[in-house]
């Protein structure tokens, strides 16, 4: 690949060829549980945080149960940044006597007041009958919540997003599904194409002994999941490494294409394993006999300090 098409394959801020096409679909933002007072004290009295994504700095904070509110960061009066924004729960406001506000967010700089939909609620610093904070809106940007992951839509004012797909893991009760999220040092499409690549196993997770995974929850991948062979069954770590010259078959698929991958045990024994990836940057692949993992390859969303540019 020359490095130009590189670069408009992988540059996704504003403006950009592949930002516009993300900023078409849903993409992750956080996690719910990062707002979750019993694992982070800090989020009972301001459950607010600072996030990047699609090379654009934004402040998400949340408005009720299961409910969020995603502003751009800059503030419209003076560029301040709304990451350092003070928290207020619906109620009355403590500028403005007799006054009712949602939930929103005020600059630490001037005091202007956001509500989750970018409503400019109050300007205080301004002349008591003054009218300028209903010319003020603050882009914002809708949010849903589902199977423990908080999605956001970045699309253009005015358009409609897009249904999320009715993935497994968006009907099956909280008791069978859990989310996470890790930090991978590279672009959205190197994380792509690593995770669908079913090569890459029977190497870079390379185990060289097999052992008991009863009770460890998180090594179901090392558990038995390829069926007996003369009694024996074989643990996933075992067929990759013993069955490391696979046959890979990719299907075009109505979402993306499907990748069938053969490990040949014996005569009478292969093991089968089909990933699926979705189109923008998801895909799906089977961990054991039990567990799925779907993954996300999303752009700089993890909770960030303040930066510019488009990585």
């Amino acid at each position: 690949m020359h490095a130009d098409l590189n670069t408009r394959l992988t540059r996704i801020g504003p403006n950009t060829p592949c930002g516009n096409l993300m900023r078409q679909y849903w993409q992750p933002v956080a996690l719910v549980d990062e707002f979750d007072a019993a694992l982070d004290p800090s989020m009972a009295l301001r459950p607010v945080k600072a996030v990047r994504l699609l090379g654009q700095d934004l402040v998400l904070f949340k408005t009720g149960d299961n409910s969020y509110g995603l502003l751009d960061r800059d503030c419209p009066h003076r560029g301040a940044d709304l990451a350092f924004a003070r928290f207020e729960p619906a109620g009355a406001s403590p500028h403005n006597p007799g006054a009712m506000h949602p939930v929103g967010i005020r600059c630490p700089f001037h005091g202007w007041k956001f509500a989750a939909d970018g409503t400019c609620l109050e300007t205080p610093a301004e002349p008591e009958n003054s009218t300028l904070c209903t010319r003020i809106t603050q882009r914002s940007y809708p949010t849903q919540a589902r199977a423990g992951i908080i999605y956001a839509w970045l699309g253009e004012v005015g358009s409609a997003p897009p249904e999320l797909p009715n993935l497994d893991c968006y009907q099956a009760p909280p008791s069978h599904s859990f989310a996470f999220k890790g930090l991978w040092r590279c672009n959205w499409l190197q994380a792509f194409e690593v995770g669908i690549d079913p090569a890459h196993p029977s190497f870079l997770h390379r185990y060289f002994e097999d052992e008991s995974t009863d009770g460890q929850f998180g090594k179901q991948f090392r558990g038995a999941s390829a069926g007996e062979v003369d009694g024996e069954k074989w643990p996933m770590t075992r067929v990759m490494r013993e069955c490391f010259r696979a046959d890979i078959r990719v299907q075009p698929k109505p979402h993306g294409f499907g990748i069938t991958t053969l490990r040949h045990i014996s005569e009478q024994l292969t093991h089968v394993r089909t990933t699926q990836a979705l189109f923008p940057h998801s895909f799906i692949i089977p961990l054991s006999e039990t567990i799925t993992s779907i993954m996300i390859t999303p752009m700089r969303s993890v909770s960030s300090p303040r930066r510019r540019g488009n990585q």
